[in-house]
């Protein structure tokens, strides 16, 4: 009879399991989806930080050697993004604006508005409004740049909310625990109610308290490591997914941080396994603890 006791909860009501595994891997999948979100939300900002186009307008009647001066000093900047750094004819410009617009052929042919450019890309720690300010005086100290421009409301509103990125992530991340934390104790707390009287008719024969809960933490924690390795599957086969449909998104920086994917992959299933493990030790006991009139 012990060994039927010890093993009860690997043979009887599967189903309760099975939806235990499946409800603890859906809730640990949405969590590491927004681990992955924290954890990388600084390197996506600078992704984005650093496709902000700075553009220096060059004079008319500039040299070719100017130009390739100015561009090969640039390039040894150390705020410019690695060949990021280009040089944009004004008649490239102008085919280019005729396409974008759908201009016809004589539009801009008479007079052409535009001038030849200097694009370049800035290493995101640069992209500040003062950097920005200082870098653009100390390029146009060069006689045959006309104007440097950038889209400074942009760069404004990637600093002024990165701070609040932050606070609003730290919250919505203590919310979701709690959540997760409670959903799971739930799930588990009704796949064990079917089994409060089991408990209790073993406490009633003899059984210690250890006896009894050693087979269900074990069941608790191979639920918690199935439940964490099935939400992983989920979570990379999401991630797979938006990056193939929305390459834009570059959720292509989760997959390249393998240290950062394994560091989420290892907390889904200890975490997994501690909830798990946790939540049945607390239902169990909370049975045993209970009279039998009350089980009712």
């Amino acid at each position: 009879m012990s060994k039927s006791l010890g093993t009860y909860p690997s043979n009887k009501n599967n189903p309760s399991y099975i939806y235990v595994i499946l409800s603890v891997s859906l809730v640990l999948f949405l969590l590491g989806f927004f681990g992955l979100f924290i954890l990388h939300a600084p390197k996506w900002i600078e992704v984005y930080k650093e496709q902000v186009n700075v553009m220096v307008e060059i004079k008319e009647e500039t040299s070719a050697e100017q130009i390739s001066e100015l561009t090969n000093s640039l390039e040894k900047e150390p705020y410019i993004k690695s060949e990021s750094v280009k040089f944009v004819s004004k008649e490239k410009i102008a085919e280019e604006m005729k396409e974008e617009l759908g201009a016809s052929e004589n539009t801009l042919d008479v007079m052409n508005p535009f001038y030849d450019m200097v694009h370049f890309n800035m290493i995101a720690s640069f992209m500040q409004s003062d950097s920005l300010k200082i870098i653009r005086e100390n390029i146009m100290e060069n006689d045959f740049v006309k104007d440097v421009f950038y889209q400074e409301i942009l760069v404004d509103q990637i600093n002024d909310n990165l701070s609040k990125i932050g606070y609003v992530a730290l919250i919505l991340g203590f919310f979701f625990i709690i959540v997760a934390v409670v959903l799971i104790h739930n799930t588990i707390r009704l796949a064990m109610y079917s089994n409060r009287f089991v408990i209790k008719n073993m406490q009633l024969v003899g059984a210690t308290w250890s006896f009894i809960t050693k087979p269900y933490l074990i069941k608790g924690i191979l639920n918690g490591l199935w439940s964490g390795i099935i939400g992983i599957v989920l979570l990379l086969v999401l991630v797979f997914l938006i990056n193939i449909q929305f390459p834009d998104l570059r959720l292509d920086i989760w997959l390249e941080d393998v240290l950062g994917l394994i560091l989420v992959m290892v907390g889904l299933i200890l975490s997994g396994i501690f909830i798990c493990f946790t939540s049945t030790y607390f239902v169990v006991n909370k049975y045993l603890k209970m009279r039998l009139d009350d089980l009712y």
